[in-house]
């Protein structure tokens, strides 16, 4: 039986893709503005979000976690991966519609287990063929 924190990490992952969808559909039907002020308002409200999340930890600025290089890999993470990322995709939803950016999402898994394989040496088994043809056979489904 897997740990709490283990079944928490699970339904996260399994949660995230659900809300992506959803999102998707919700900018696509009703959002007017431009993918760029709509991606400065999801990132303030995630630094607010993890402002409030940090200040009720127990230890909530610990020098352990807030390393100069742990923060300044986490600000370019947050570049690349957040504000550019985030601002394509955005954008790539304004110019295709909520339904083909889905179809074209549905691939990462693919292409993630592609990279991995060329760039890292793992071994793709059934299992993991399994997962990636459920996610595209779900994204396909919503």
């Amino acid at each position: 039986m897997p740990s709490q924190e283990a079944t928490f990490g699970i339904l996260a992952a399994l949660g995230g893709p659900l809300a992506m969808t959803l999102g998707f559909v919700v900018w696509d039907k009703h959002w007017s503005g431009s993918p760029f002020s709509l991606n400065m308002f999801k990132c303030n409200l995630a630094s607010i979000g993890f402002l409030a999340g940090s200040a009720a930890s127990d230890q909530p600025f610990s020098r352990d976690t807030f390393s100069r290089p742990s923060v300044g890999y986490l600000a370019l993470s947050s570049l690349i991966g957040i504000l550019l990322g985030d601002l394509a995709w955005l954008e790539a939803l304004s110019l295709l519609g909520a339904r083909r950016v889905i179809l074209v999402d549905a691939t990462k898994p693919f292409l993630a287990a592609l990279l991995g394989w060329v760039f890292l040496g793992q071994d793709l088994r059934s299992p993991a063929w399994g997962g990636m043809i459920l996610t595209v056979v779900g994204d396909e489904w919503t």
